[in-house]
């Protein structure tokens, strides 16, 4: 993502389906500063490949966009997204793409060969050209120095305007920005796995650096705001497989710290139940999790996690929690239902061995978790409280009582759903096409009412509780 001229935000990416590792799309989109999309156009499709095609853009003052993905086409967009051209290139893997003041482009790509730095016009010629030791994901010019900076696998390395070496910083960065003079960096000390963070003169010589913050944590971008350095990150539970965003803030002087800490105590599983899915063995949970405030703030949210894979496809929980919680003080949440197929269950209702269900928390304050060691707990057998398991064919409906939201799944294909008050009068009348679904009930007033769900094979109807 970058900052276009106007101001705006300019993203792009790839998509593809959640389990599907076919049919990716590129995509470039624009947003303006009201969070307005400003245009999304689906650029190419990158084939059957397991490895999409991630791209790289540039963009020019008037609002001109170039975009290529790994491949070796080059394509050019107006400011209101139309494709004028679509240019072949003498290279692919490209990694990285800036506009030049004399209106060339240079880009690191891939030749079959090696990596490089290269210059291009508009139409696609190269104008010159220098091999690197690696891919360099990002360049940032220095335009008074008539030079650049580039984040590559090794580190940062200062390039000339002829695209000759001149400098090298060799650390493990993850990103890096330039201000006044100054390169401001972050990354990670592999042999603690905390957050790095510090600062370099133009000439690559380190000025500061400072580390610590919290483990398990591995930094992935930096920008500079308000004299405010800005650090986001992916943090990840020991235990844990999904990891969540977590935020940094200092002062460009300042040391990275990490106040907050939340960790589970205790798990007790409400109802587990099996239900057919994409694996032989899918399940539904539902849990009570029992945490405590270990940090010396306050919490006001965090999320509980929960994750498992079947194939290639993904089970995951990853609700927010809204509380007040003092430092020391411990609160039971309730996670509602979830779709896993990460459980233990020894006897009734079945007896099925897996990898055990287990949950984490991050991060607290939506910032970060100073001791990612205490977020994870599993429960590995002889869950309580379990309900017996339905016959299949007839749809789960869960939480039942519940608050906000019912979920609604089945083996056979939902149609049709009717929420229906003591009086029988209907107050929700939706059509469905899906084996699982989800309704919106928060504007229910506590009590009874009778939901009724149509299949292509039946109809089912349910009592449900709103409190």
């Amino acid at each position: 993502m970058i900052k276009t001229h106007d101001n705006a935000l300019l993203a792009y990416g790839f998509a593809r389906k959640a389990c599907d590792l076919t049919n990716h799309a590129d995509f470039i989109t624009k947003v303006d500063t009201t969070g307005n999309m400003v245009f999304s156009y689906t650029c190419m499709l990158s084939g059957s490949s397991s490895t999409p095609g991630l791209g790289v853009v540039a963009e020019y003052t008037d609002g001109t966009i170039y975009f290529t993905d790994r491949s070796n086409k080059l394509m050019h967009y107006t400011p209101s997204s139309v494709v004028t051209t679509t240019i072949s290139l003498p290279m692919s893997g490209f990694n990285s793409l800036i506009s030049l003041p004399n209106g060339h482009l240079l880009a690191s790509a891939s030749t079959s060969a090696n990596s490089v730095y290269v210059e291009l016009d508009t139409a696609g010629n190269i104008i010159q050209q220098q091999s690197t030791q690696s891919a360099t994901r990002k360049i940032i010019p220095h335009p008074a120095t008539q030079s650049y900076f580039c984040l590559t696998q090794s580190g940062i390395e200062r390039i000339s305007s002829n695209l000759n070496v001149l400098y090298k910083f060799n650390y493990s960065c993850s990103d890096f920005t330039l201000q006044n003079d100054t390169i401001y960096f972050t990354g990670v000390d592999y042999s603690q796995v905390t957050p790095v963070y510090g600062f370099l003169d133009l000439s690559l010589q380190q000025l500061y650096i400072t580390g610590g913050g919290s483990r398990h944590t591995y930094p992935t971008g930096i920008c500079i705001n308000n004299n405010k350095v800005n650090i986001i990150a992916t943090a990840r539970p020991v235990l844990g497989q999904i990891g969540s965003i977590v935020h940094y803030q200092t002062t460009k002087a300042g040391i990275l710290t990490a106040e907050d800490d939340i960790g589970i105590l205790n798990v007790k599983v409400n109802n587990i139940h099996p239900f057919s899915g994409t694996c032989s063995q899918e399940w539904v949970a539902d849990a009570d999790v029992l945490v405590k405030n270990t940090g010396n703030t306050v919490v006001n949210s965090f999320y509980i996690n929960a994750y498992g894979q079947c194939a290639w496809c993904e089970s995951l929980l990853h609700k927010k929690f809204a509380v007040n919680l003092m430092p020391g003080d411990t609160i039971t949440v309730n996670t509602g239902g979830f779709y896993t197929n990460n459980v233990v269950v020894v006897g009734t209702p079945a007896a099925y061995v897996a990898n055990g269900l287990w949950l984490w928390t991050v991060p607290p304050n939506d910032r970060n978790d100073s001791f990612s060691q205490n977020d994870s707990y599993g429960t590995y057998s002889n869950l309580t409280g379990l309900t017996a398991s339905k016959n299949l064919s007839e749809p789960e409906v869960f939480p039942n009582p519940f608050n906000k939201t019912v979920d609604i799944i089945g083996e056979e294909l939902i149609k049709q759903l009717r929420v229906q008050n003591l009086s029988r009068q209907t107050l929700i009348d939706q059509n469905v096409e899906s084996f699982k679904t989800q309704l919106e009930l928060e504007n229910l007033t506590d009590g009874i009412y009778f939901l009724e769900i149509k299949t292509d094979k039946s109809t089912v109807f349910w009592k449900i509780i709103k409190q």
